[in-house]
């Protein structure tokens, strides 16, 4: 069955990475589909889309729905997300807000993030007044879809806890195509990458504690904000190409990522597949995905998670089995099974849509 498919993406993060992996492995399934860029693509992002042949650029310069003054835009977009889906058998929004919208076909919302469910994890308590708009519309968006995803089971509880009921709604995990790295294979010094200027992330003690380390910290990811401010602390590079950061992660001893809030933890997944032994927040995403193939430490408390890069950097025979570990894990998530997974869902979708319209 040959599917047109409309499909948004925000540029800032993993999601976008996620959705051109996605549409990569669609075209196997003979899939076209409409990519919506939301926000602001740079010219490498861009020439990445462009360079699929089942995909067809369109990009849109709007604010997401966590920025502010976001809901003029948003409100705006509607009448084109709605031309553009006119030919296409189904909706895929990767984005919380519009799948409440009149389309005529199947919608699915996957929700990488939300707002309110960083709040509880990150500043620990619920979001303020000002994001009541954002809670209800979300929460409508969300229970009108036909179908909700979500890369991790916290995550998916989280959303029907925060904006339900939900009509149906599953689980499926984020792949990797990352080139797979020797954990046995030389190497040197600690890397970690993200968004610097997002508390989530929980960098700065990170950052902090560099000059004590006894090897090599490397900070890479996004220093600006999508307003433009810049974090208390500078990370060493920029926003990398993926190619030339998993290149560096093949290099790397240790991978650190001590978040307060991670839904699934893309760049985490990349660095086991590197073979990278891991160091992670002990939060219940990355548990459930990397329990028994990572160290955990409270990420709370900067002290443990020094002690624990220190002890790994010391004992290279430990490291190197959790570096193993994690690599046969990561081996399971793979843009071929999160393909089928999507495949098999929106054939589904289309076919109760045609049963019922019948």
């Amino acid at each position: 069955m040959s599917l047109r498919l409309l499909m948004t993406a925000d540029t800032v993060g993993g999601v976008w990475i996620y959705a051109l992996s996605l549409c990569a492995a669609l075209s196997k399934a003979s899939i076209t589909v409409k990519l919506v860029a939301l926000g602001s693509p740079s010219e490498q992002q861009c020439d990445a889309a462009n360079r699929l042949e089942n995909v067809e650029l369109h990009v849109r310069p709007v604010r997401l729905e966590w920025m502010q003054d976001a809901w003029p835009d948003l409100d705006e977009l509607e009448g084109e997300l709605l031309e553009l889906g006119r030919d296409c058998d189904l909706v895929h929004l990767n984005h919380l807000v519009h799948g409440h919208l009149n389309w005529g076909r199947p919608v699915i919302c996957a929700v990488h993030s939300c707002v309110l469910s960083w709040f509880e994890a990150v500043r620990g308590h619920s979001a303020p007044a000002e994001w009541d708009v954002y809670r209800r519309r979300v929460g409508r968006s969300l229970r009108a879809a036909d179908h909700v995803i979500a890369p991790s089971q916290w995550m998916l509880q989280r959303a029907g806890n925060l904006y339900g009921p939900l009509h149906r709604r599953s689980v499926i995990a984020n792949g990797s195509a990352a080139p797979p790295g020797d954990p046995e294979a030389p190497r040197e010094g600690i890397l970690a990458a993200g968004r610097v200027w997002d508390d989530a992330k929980n960098l700065a003690p990170l950052a902090e504690m560099g000059p004590r380390l006894s090897a090599a910290l490397s900070i890479v990811g996004p220093r600006r904000t999508p307003g433009g401010l810049q974090p208390k602390h500078r990370a060493e590079a920029g926003d990398l190409p993926q190619q030339i950061l998993c290149a560096r992660m093949r290099r790397t001893r240790i991978f650190a990522a001590p978040a307060l809030y991670e839904p699934f933890g893309l760049g985490v997944l990349e660095a086991a597949r590197s073979g990278c032994a891991l160091v992670l927040g002990d939060i219940a995403t990355l548990r459930e995905i990397w329990q028994g193939a990572a160290v955990f430490v409270d990420p709370r408390r900067p002290a443990d998670l020094e002690r624990a890069l220190e002890h790994l950097l010391h004992h290279r025979r430990e490291r190197v089995r959790l570096a193993q570990t994690a690599h046969q894990r990561a081996a399971g998530y793979t843009l071929e099974r999160m393909g089928q997974c999507y495949v098999a869902l929106y054939r589904r979708c289309v076919t109760t849509a045609m049963a019922q319209a019948s």
